[in-house]
């Protein structure tokens, strides 16, 4: 795990096109990669849909229960989300080099911290979030292409660090999945998690080894720029990290577990 994204990952992300909006298409035109394979649990490998591993593409199979719409968020939802809104940023990276840029979302894991999705942020030498009215300077100081996270100095942030939730999540919980869309305003969206999957594919640059990653997989719309955004329940705690959506389900996303990042955000903490 690097602290800082080292230069040769950023010359290989930026030639490799890694991005967030390669996420489900790639808005912009952006041209679609290979699929490869990646394993899963027997309960997942039965159903028919598949899910898009960031910036590569990966398809597994996702576990199809429950097949209900996710209920919108009632009352509770709606004060959870609103009370987390200003600790729920959109992250803004460019490229200069080949005149990228990328967008996604984050959240403040602790004063001056936020944690977003390592290839919202990969061959990027700027990076700045949107913070109100606000677009403050960024910082990598911690970069992870495996598990696919990075956390960002945001000297002048002034929000509130968001709390995770301390139980267990089961099979059918609902959820929101908060962030920006397609580089738009901050939205909220219903969510269901499905279940949760011990995940292994490739990392953001198609490293040969494998990565094992504790894995939610949810029913839910998820889009590029959501990428690096939280899954919270109706109370604004953090269940997990949305870094990826489905090829060919609209309605089907996935999140790494709270547990998968709980050791980066316990450090960030002190």
């Amino acid at each position: 795990m690097a602290d800082r994204a080292p230069a040769d990952h950023r010359r290989r992300a930026a030639r490799a096109g890694v991005g967030d909006q390669q996420l489900r298409g790639a808005r912009r035109g952006r041209r679609r990669h290979a699929a490869g394979r990646a394993r899963a649990p027997r309960r997942a490998a039965r159903a028919a849909g598949r899910l898009r591993l960031p910036g590569r593409g990966r398809p597994v199979q996702p576990d199809p229960e429950p097949r209900g719409r996710p209920a919108r968020p009632g009352a509770a939802g709606q004060r959870g989300r609103a009370a987390v809104r200003p600790s729920v940023l959109k992250i803004n990276a460019r490229a200069t080099a080949c005149e990228r840029a990328l967008e996604g979302s984050g959240f403040v894991i602790a004063p001056h911290r936020v944690m977003t999705n390592a290839h919202v942020v990969a061959g990027a030498e700027e990076v700045s979030v949107e913070s109100g009215d606000k677009t403050l300077p960024a910082e990598v100081v911690l970069y992870d292409p495996r598990v696919d996270i990075a956390i960002l100095r945001v000297p002048s942030l002034a929000a509130d660090p968001l709390d995770f939730a301390g139980y267990e999540v089961e099979s059918g919980q609902g959820g929101i999945v908060l962030g920006y869309p397609l580089d738009g305003p901050y939205t909220a969206e219903a969510a269901r998690v499905r279940d949760r999957i011990p995940l292994r594919g490739p990392d953001i640059y198609d490293s040969p080894n494998p990565v094992d990653r504790d894995v939610y997989t949810l029913r839910a719309k998820v889009l590029s720029g959501n990428s690096g955004g939280p899954l919270v329940d109706a109370d604004g705690a953090v269940l997990g990290v949305i870094f990826g959506a489905a090829v060919d389900d609209s309605e089907t996303g996935f999140a790494l577990t709270a547990a998968e990042v709980r050791e980066e955000v316990a450090r960030r903490r002190g």
